[in-house]
C-alpha cells in the first residue's frame, strides 16, 4: 500500500518541478519589476504549502522503505531526494531571497532556472526509479 501512495507523491513532485521549470520560473521574466516583487512574495508562500508536505512525505516514505527492505535502489532514490533537498535549500532558496529583495532580477531568475535543472532531473529520476521498483 505504501508503494502506491509513495508513487503518487513522487509523481506529484515530478509534475510540480516540471511546471516550475518550464512555466513558472521562465514566467518571472514577463513581470514588471514591482509586479514581480509583489507576486514573488505571495508565490513563495503559496508554493511552500504544496511542496514542503510532499517533500517530507517523500523523504519519510522512502526512508521507511529502505528501513523495511534495504536495497541499493532505495538508497539511490534517497540519494536523488537528498540532492533535491540540497539544491532546494542551499541554492534555490537563496536565489528566491535575492529575487524577493529585487536584487539583479534578470541574473537571479536565470540562476533559478539554471539551478532548477538538477532538481528536475533528480525528482524525475526518483519517479522513474519508483515506477521501476513498484
Amino acid at each position: 500500500m505504501i508503494e502506491k501512495w509513495l508513487l503518487l507523491v513522487d509523481f506529484g513532485l515530478m509534475l510540480l518541478i516540471w511546471l516550475v521549470q518550464i512555466i513558472i520560473y521562465p514566467g518571472f521574466r514577463y513581470y514588471a519589476h514591482e509586479d514581480l516583487l509583489r507576486w514573488h512574495s505571495r508565490y513563495t508562500v503559496l508554493i511552500t504549502y504544496f511542496v514542503l508536505p510532499l517533500m517530507f512525505a517523500q523523504l519519510a516514505g522512502h526512508l521507511w522503505l529502505l528501513w523495511l527492505n534495504p536495497q541499493v535502489l532505495h538508497a539511490l532514490v534517497l540519494l536523488c531526494i537528498a540532492s533535491s533537498w540540497a539544491v532546494t535549500f542551499l541554492v534555490e532558496v537563496p536565489y528566491h531571497s535575492r529575487v524577493g529583495a529585487g536584487e539583479d532580477l534578470s541574473n537571479n531568475i536565470d540562476g533559478l532556472i539554471r539551478w532548477n535543472w538538477p532538481r528536475t532531473a533528480a525528482w524525475s529520476l526518483t519517479f522513474a526509479l519508483s515506477m521501476w521498483m513498484f
